[in-house]
């Protein structure tokens, strides 16, 4: 989904439900137990906030999650991710753009301890 707020505001989501879903990012990249055979279900999403732009600057702000039925997966594997994110966008020219963002990760495992992660990357884009 994505919808226009105002001319600097635009919500974007998109949300799942589902089993058998690592080919589109779902069940965090489980898809099938091998030991069982069985299709492991997942559901969750993300919804983000995109403002901007201002003069060359863009931001962007949002939350995802990913939640594994822990019934389908064996002991040590990921039961759940989530994340919050925000990053800046800087537009050099109409072709070239460079970015940072950070997040923040959370993720819990089925008889293990929960992992905690933050991140911060860049990025470079150049359209043609």
């Amino acid at each position: 989904m994505t919808q226009p707020i105002n001319k600097w505001l635009t919500v974007k989501g998109e949300f799942f439900n589902g089993e058998n879903l690592n080919e589109y990012f779902g069940g965090i990249g489980q898809g099938v137990n091998i030991s069982t055979y069985k299709e492991i279900g997942s559901k969750g999403g993300w919804v983000a906030a995109s403002m901007g732009p201002w003069e060359k600057f863009s931001f962007n702000s949002g939350v995802g999650i990913d939640d594994v039925d822990n019934g389908d997966v064996n002991l040590n594997d990921r039961t759940l991710n989530r994340s919050i994110f925000a990053n800046v966008i800087y537009s050099i020219n109409d072709n070239t753009q460079i970015g940072f963002e950070l997040s923040q990760w959370h993720t819990e495992y089925k008889g293990q301890r929960d992992a905690d992660d933050l991140r911060a990357q860049t990025s470079f884009i150049y359209t043609f």
